[in-house]
C-alpha cells in the first residue's frame, strides 16, 4: 500500500478502512448447532503505512492492540444500528444511508 500511495504522490502516513467484526455472543457447542448467520458490524480501523515489514512490526502491534480492545465499541455500533433500524421511521434510516 505504501508503494501505491507513493506512486500517486500521496504522502499520507495512515489510511482508514472499515473491517467486518464478528459479534456472535458465543461459540457453538457442537458441530450440529452451527448455522449460517449474519452477525457482524462495521469496525473503523486506521492502518499505518510503513516502508517495509521490519519497520511495520511496532505499528502492527499497536493496531492489533486496538482491535482487541474495541470489542465494546463493536457491540455498541451493532446495538445502535440494530435498535435504530427497529425504532426509527424507515425514511430516516434510508436518508442516513443515502
Amino acid at each position: 500500500m505504501n508503494v501505491l500511495f507513493k506512486e500517486r504522490n500521496d504522502d499520507s502516513k495512515r489510511f482508514n478502512i472499515i473491517m467486518p467484526g464478528n459479534i456472535r455472543f458465543g461459540f457453538y457447542q457442537k458441530r450440529e448447532d452451527v448455522y449460517l448467520e449474519n452477525k457482524f458490524t462495521a469496525m473503523p480501523l486506521s492502518v499505518p503505512l510503513t516502508k517495509d515489514m521490519t519497520s511495520a512490526y511496532k505499528e502492527i502491534k499497536q493496531v492489533t492492540k486496538t482491535i482487541k480492545g474495541s470489542m465494546g465499541f463493536m457491540y455498541g455500533i451493532y446495538a445502535i444500528s440494530y435498535w435504530s433500524s427497529h425504532l426509527l421511521p424507515r425514511f430516516l434510516s434510508r436518508q442516513a444511508i443515502n
